[in-house]
């Protein structure tokens, strides 16, 4: 396990401020709630279309309470693509029997229909089940996909007595659609297992998948509770998930399993003869959450999340594991890296996790300063796990813009910029859409994003002296 302490890595952060009454906003974008007319808005996940238009998944609650699914597309410059619904989003309408719908993955397919994966919770029974929906690259749904041909798709447990959340999802070579998530096996949620399915291209579960359709991981250490976070393909077309679960002594640790293209353990991948794999890579007392997963350029699995100290203060930590199923310990020390606290809080989340064209390791998430308020933190590492200081200030790019703002799933491009969104919230409690670009250099792409002063947020984050200069002891 590698720390960084003691060293030269200065932090200096990048703030998006902007006045009330400027011209033009330059790097990132705010979608204020009073356009959405919701109360809270965060965007979950990222991707782009054929045409470099970026497409994001978010989650909205209006203002009596319901929770909804929106898609938003942005030109490549970052604007809210006016061809695109209102304001550049459309949003999911609620099914009969359906309430509380959530986006955890969004997805391009290969006619280039946008597909929205997460959850939505059955009004009768109060039981969470899988969801995918499918619009057409206009905005629509797509009335050929689903068993209703609604474009909606409700994918419930395969068990009566439990429920099921939906955390990511991939394509395979063949358009079907793999969807990953956590199987719930009691109503308290404190015993769960990694859980996943296969939908055909055309929205019908695919009962020749795992076993009927659908594969439910054993307990990967002992009972406990396994929470599914992301998944991944390789090009063999094994599934790969990852999350967490406990170790023998009962810690939170990272976790993986393999599956076979059939949606079987694959009994060669792993520590455990199962398929699977569970490591507390901090060391004893260390509680560990796995946050995303994805694959390097060597097919490695690379794991993110957040390590926990007996204090329960949080740091980014990741983990590499070999095709195979094992700690790389080239990666780091001992296979994982830990950061310090970026910013003299006792909270860094580092919630998702993207691989550039040149391999490096881009985590994204938040960081908690001493005056409580979060700001967007986003980290580079080299392949081989170390702080790449050639990104940033010495490696670390901080965003801020209001009182709260936190980055809840990243992207790269080409060029190895970098596309950083999530919330950002105002000094009512209300949080709002954000989306930033940063350079390969590590600073904020001025060429990106402009401002509308005619919804946009007046305040901006006046920031402590610790994040805008700050050596770490």
């Amino acid at each position: 396990m590698t720390y960084f302490s003691k060293t030269t890595l200065f932090l200096v952060l990048t703030l998006t401020f902007y006045a009330a009454h400027a011209a033009e906003r330059t790097g990132s974008l705010i979608v204020p709630h009073s356009i959405t007319n919701t109360t809270y808005s965060s965007w979950q996940a990222i991707t782009k279309d054929n045409q470099n238009r970026i497409l994001l998944g978010g989650n909205s609650r209006t203002p009596n309470g319901l929770w909804k699914v929106s898609v938003t597309r942005l030109t490549p410059t970052g604007e809210l693509d006016a061809t695109f619904g209102p304001h550049g989003t459309v949003y999911l309408p609620l099914s009969v029997g359906f309430k509380d719908n959530s986006c955890h993955a969004i997805l391009i397919d290969a006619h280039n229909n946008i597909l929205v994966i997460g959850s939505s919770c059955i009004t009768r029974t109060k039981k969470k089940c899988f969801l995918i929906v499918r619009f057409t690259s206009e905005g629509l749904l797509d009335g050929s996909f689903g068993p209703n041909k609604n474009g909606i798709v409700h994918i419930l447990s395969p068990f009566d007595t439990t429920s099921c959340e939906c955390s990511s999802a991939v394509l395979d070579r063949n358009g079907a659609i793999i969807l990953a998530g956590t199987l719930f096996q009691s109503k308290d949620e404190e015993l769960s297992n990694f859980l996943i399915a296969r939908v055909t291209s055309a929205g019908d579960l695919d009962h020749s998948f795992g076993r009927d359709g659908f594969n439910s991981i054993p307990n990967i250490q002992h009972e406990s509770a396994d929470m599914c976070d992301g998944i991944v393909i390789n090009s063999k077309g094994n599934l790969i998930l990852g999350g967490t679960s406990k170790d023998t002594l009962g810690h939170n640790c990272f976790a993986a399993a393999q599956l076979t293209p059939q949606g079987l353990l694959d009994t060669s991948f792993g520590t455990n003869g199962n398929g699977t794999m569970c490591y507390n890579t901090s060391g004893p007392g260390y509680e560990e959450v796995c946050h995303a997963i994805t694959l390097d350029h060597n097919e490695h699995i690379v794991l993110a999340g957040n390590s926990f100290n007996t204090l329960f203060n949080s740091n980014f930590c990741v983990t590499r594991i070999t095709p195979e199923g094992t700690i790389d310990p080239s990666f780091g020390a001992g296979g994982t890296v830990c950061l310090p606290s970026l910013a003299a809080g006792l909270y860094d989340g580092c919630y998702s996790l993207a691989i550039d064209h040149l391999g490096r390791i881009i985590l994204g998430g938040s960081t908690n300063t001493s005056n409580g308020t979060d700001v967007i933190a986003t980290v580079r590492l080299t392949h081989a796990g170390d702080v790449d200081t050639s990104f940033g200030d010495n490696g670390i790019f901080f965003m801020g813009c209001l009182i709260n703002d936190v980055c809840h799933t990243i992207m790269t491009d080409a060029q190895g910029s970098v596309f950083i969104a999530g919330l950002s919230e105002d000094h009512q409690r209300n949080t709002n859409y954000i989306i930033g670009k940063v350079t390969s250099e590590g600073a904020i792409d001025t060429s990106f994003g402009k401002y509308d002063e005619n919804h946009q947020p007046e305040a901006a984050l006046v920031l402590p002296e610790e994040i805008r200069r700050r050596q770490i002891q």
